[in-house]
């Protein structure tokens, strides 16, 4: 589910389809730990940044970090 979920998000990111490309993204949830979860949640950030739901991206991008922990690497896209 996690990947196809991933897949389907990261398709609709491209085609600047946000609002679909966050419904997918959220599907995954914070419950995985996967590392297309961790990318998942980065792109969620992005995609409310990008929104302008400033309060909602710091949120989730500090939540993010503290679930991605196995990720350094999505840590760091998150912070710059």
């Amino acid at each position: 589910k996690t990947v196809a979920f991933y897949f389907m998000g990261k398709s609709a990111y491209l085609n600047k389809n946000y609002e679909q490309a966050l419904s997918f993204f959220r599907k995954i949830g914070n419950e995985s730990k996967t590392n297309q979860a961790a990318e998942a949640r980065f792109w969620m950030g992005d995609i409310l940044i990008k929104s302008e739901k400033w309060a909602e991206a710091e949120t989730h991008c500090n939540e993010s970090n503290e679930l991605n922990t196995y990720y350094p690497y999505w840590i760091a896209r998150t912070v710059l």
